[in-house]
């Protein structure tokens, strides 16, 4: 009879939906995603997505604004599918992940938590009220899935080493392995992917940006047009005197799939993230064989690129990211060589890689 994960998260994400039909694909085991809201926050429309089978919404679910997601029915969802192992991602906090742990204690199913990232917290508080729980929650668990070495060391300090394995987020790759590795042509193009936050510094972006095509007037910014920042960084294009032919808006993103266009017409990702717990647009990039300038501070940064094969790993800094951003404009030939690189690196993490991945690590914990 074959085993059954479920898998609680706060949000459906389209990556999310489409590993859990992976991992059904290409594993022996039977898993189900089950998400709190279907989208959130300022993300734009094109994150909604039909859920297939091995997906579902639990409802009602309050608390949806704060994002602390209360679903009183969870206990009812979980008979319903009766799983052997309960994934518990999310969020240590969240009161649908809390009464999802009492279940599966009570049901003495086997429990794992994650993928869990490292959460920056500079509220003393809340970072000590987050520890204390985690001690206690993680002394029923099997195990963690850590998102990168540098969460591994983390988490490691409140369960033992042998309960914690490195597993990170899954991607919806397939497509962008097709791309051809990128030739820039006449007008090199540089890409923000991703929300404009604050973490994730557009602003700062948008002034390197700014000072290059002063200089360089053959290079064009494509830009996400989603997030808070968005009036922040029209008012830096303007202030910069950036033409607005130089900067184009992806706005019109009708559904998930027509990212990976986006890509395909862009040269070089540049990822300017003050931290990041993970950075799925990294691995989306690499796979759709462009150059990149990434922060060390995102952790797939750290994980997926070497520097100056597939890519440039820089500091945290705006003369850093303008340093190797003149460098690709100077040496194109270098965006194709990174590109090659990158997809080498990319097809060992496509959805048959990490499904499998996953449920020997799960195997693995809970045995």
């Amino acid at each position: 009879m074959k085993k059954k994960l479920v898998f609680i998260s706060n949000i459906a994400a389209p990556y999310q939906i489409r590993f859990a039909e992976a991992i059904n694909k290409y594993s022996d085991w039977t898993v189900k995603f089950l998400f709190c809201d279907s989208i959130s926050g300022d993300r734009g429309k094109y994150w909604e997505m039909p859920l297939p089978s091995s997906s579902g919404l639990m409802y009602p679910v309050f608390f949806k604004k704060s994002e602390r997601y209360l679903n009183p029915r969870v206990f009812f969802f979980l008979n319903k599918e009766k799983p052997d192992v309960v994934l518990l991602g999310g969020g240590i906090l969240i009161p649908t992940v809390l009464l999802s742990y009492i279940w599966a204690l009570f049901k003495k199913k086997k429990i794992l938590f994650g993928p869990m990232e490292l959460i920056p917290s500079r509220n003393v508080f809340k970072r000590v009220l987050r520890e204390t729980v985690m001690k206690i929650l993680f002394k029923k668990a099997s195990g963690i899935l850590c998102v990168g070495k540098r969460s591994m060391d983390y988490y490691g300090k409140f369960i033992d080493k042998e309960k914690i394995v490195n597993f990170t987020y899954a991607a919806d790759i397939e497509e962008f392995l097709k791309h051809d590795v990128r030739k820039p042509g006449e007008v090199l193009t540089f890409l923000y992917s991703g929300r404009l936050i604050k973490m994730h510094q557009p602003d700062l972006l948008l002034r390197v940006f700014g000072e290059l095509q002063k200089e360089y007037t053959n290079i064009k910014l494509c830009i996400s047009a989603y997030g808070i920042l968005k009036k922040k960084c029209l008012e830096i294009i303007e202030k910069e005197n950036i033409p607005p032919e130089a900067v184009e808006w992806e706005d019109d993103l009708k559904n998930w799939d027509q990212i990976k266009e986006v890509y395909q017409n862009s040269d070089v990702l540049v990822f300017p993230t003050a931290f990041c717990g993970w950075g799925l647009v990294v691995l989306e990039a690499m796979a759709s064989g462009m150059g990149i300038v990434c922060t060390r501070s995102a952790i797939a940064g750290e994980e997926l690129i070497l520097h100056e094969q597939n890519g440039f790993l820089v500091d945290n800094s705006a003369e850093e990211i303008k340093k190797y951003m003149r460098t690709y404009i100077l040496n194109p030939a270098l965006i194709s060589q990174h590109g090659i690189q990158g997809k080498k690196m990319a097809r060992q993490l496509t959805y048959n890689h990490k499904a499998i991945e996953l449920i020997n690590k799960t195997d693995f914990l809970t045995n």
